[in-house]
């Protein structure tokens, strides 16, 4: 199977009120990835090329699938050289009964998983509050395609000394933690988590996917939603985002900051 490249060189004509001129720009990627369990179609997810193998994991943690490394008995993606991730269950694992349906990773699909049995997250130690003052400054640092082509969203794990674990980027914010997720979950990482860094808003289903990998305080660019305040608040989790070159608005989850 051909690899996909997550941008490509488009020519455009750079147009002003004098005069105009040719030139390239990169633009980013996005392609559908079907993603089979058991050998059945389970669901499509349009992504941009790259770590299909954590994007199908995170996903399915996010779905409620699989809840651990132990789960998955196989995962391989182009074994018949198309554009799929193959996902095998352990013996005993419930399998999923239901025909394919498109998730569109950037326009925030719905997720299957009830946010309703989502467990709260437990006690954490307080997370010094420059951490993610240094997360959110070094999130940049983590996103090579954003800068070529404008147009990527970033996630990034970080554990409590404010070390990365794992980063990713894609068009969709969902799949972008996605992907981190199911880094972090293959290499046996999702312990060590003490927050995740966003280069979005914080919606319901961000919050949703970050509670079912145990993460207790999410950062971000930009302001939650009230919904995912609300969940955030159900689930004992703390919600971020920047309040100005030296300020963080914090929207719940006090008690996990110092």
């Amino acid at each position: 199977m051909k690899v996909m490249q997550p941008h490509i060189r488009h020519e455009i004509r750079q147009a002003g009120l004098r005069e105009s001129v040719e030139e390239t720009l990169d633009l980013i990627v996005e392609a559908p990835l079907t993603l089979r369990i058991q050998g059945r179609p389970h669901t499509v997810i349009m992504r941009t090329p790259g770590d299909e193998i954590a994007l199908a994991a995170g996903f399915c943690l996010g779905e409620g699938l699989l809840s651990s490394p132990e789960d998955i008995e196989a995962l391989s993606y182009g074994a018949d050289g198309t554009d799929t991730v193959d996902l095998s269950l352990s013996p005993g694992r419930p399998v999923p009964q239901n025909d394919a349906v498109p998730h569109i990773g950037q326009a925030g699909g719905g997720l299957r998983a009830d946010h309703r049995t989502v467990i709260p997250i437990g006690p954490t130690p307080p997370l010094d509050l420059g951490l993610l003052f240094t997360g959110l400054s070094a999130l940049p640092d983590f996103q090579p395609v954003r800068t070529l082509t404008r147009a990527a969203h970033g996630a990034a794990l970080f554990d409590g000394e404010g070390q990365v674990l794992a980063s990713a980027e894609d068009v969709g914010r969902h799949n972008a933690l996605d992907k981190v997720i199911g880094k972090a979950l293959l290499e046996k990482k999702l312990g060590r988590v003490a927050f995740l860094v966003l280069s979005s808003r914080i919606s319901l289903e961000l919050v949703q996917k970050a509670a079912m990998a145990r993460i207790p305080v999410v950062a971000a660019v930009s302001r939650p939603t009230a919904t995912a305040v609300a969940l955030a608040k159900r689930l004992d989790m703390a919600l971020v985002c920047r309040g100005g070159p030296e300020r963080l608005f914090v929207f719940c989850g006090n008690q996990r900051l110092n």
